[in-house]
């Protein structure tokens, strides 16, 4: 009876922490990332969207999330010249930047989180551009508002990892005032809703 009554223990427990499970698909029709690259004596920023994405909160936390961006979407907002823009778009879709035509998706996948200070919070786990995989840590925020997840994070990317060469000191030295910077910024709003 003793064994009977520690596996029904046993059963409600996994049962419980279970039903903590609350998982999310992302809208991505509300989701949006805004992209901002910087190079000596200016800056261009632009907008991606969230191809598809989902995520699973226990307790608070992100468990386990994975979201993918489509590369193909890139837009460029700050160039007014149509002219101008197609052309930076089209350079960062080549091979010399992203190598959108032979890598269409990026994708960044959450294996776990932790509290930090204040509202923010660390999710941990790998990011994949142009087919290369690294770790990948970033703070985040986020709020329930009627049931919705809404998350917002300011993620910076280090290209150079990703082997995006063009412009970069970390592959080009002696470039001068041609030097794009390694680093390019994410502003990133999630938009998940319950399964």
């Amino acid at each position: 009876m003793k064994i009977i009554a520690l596996i029904i223990a046993l059963i409600s427990i996994v049962t419980t922490v279970k039903s903590q499970d609350k998982k999310f698909l992302v809208d991505f029709k509300q989701s949006e990332i805004i992209w901002v690259g910087k190079k000596l004596g200016g800056e261009h920023t632009g907008t991606l969207k969230v191809k598809s994405g989902s995520m699973t909160i226990n307790n608070g936390l992100i468990t386990q999330g994975e979201f993918v961006i489509d590369m193909s979407s890139l837009t460029c907002s700050d160039l007014k010249d149509e002219g101008a823009n197609a052309t930076l778009v089209g350079h960062l879709k080549s091979p010399d930047f992203f190598d959108v035509e032979k890598y269409p998706e990026a994708k960044m996948e959450i294996t776990e989180s932790t509290k930090a200070d204040g509202e923010f919070y660390v999710a941990k786990g790998q990011l994949t551009i142009k087919g290369i995989t690294n770790p990948y840590s970033f703070r985040f925020v986020y709020k329930m508002d009627e049931g919705l997840f809404i998350g917002m994070a300011n993620m910076e990317v280090d290209r150079a990892k990703y082997n995006v060469q063009y412009g970069s000191e970390s592959f080009f030295k002696n470039i001068g005032d041609k030097v794009i910077y390694d680093i390019f910024d994410l502003q990133v709003k999630l938009i998940g809703k319950p399964l």
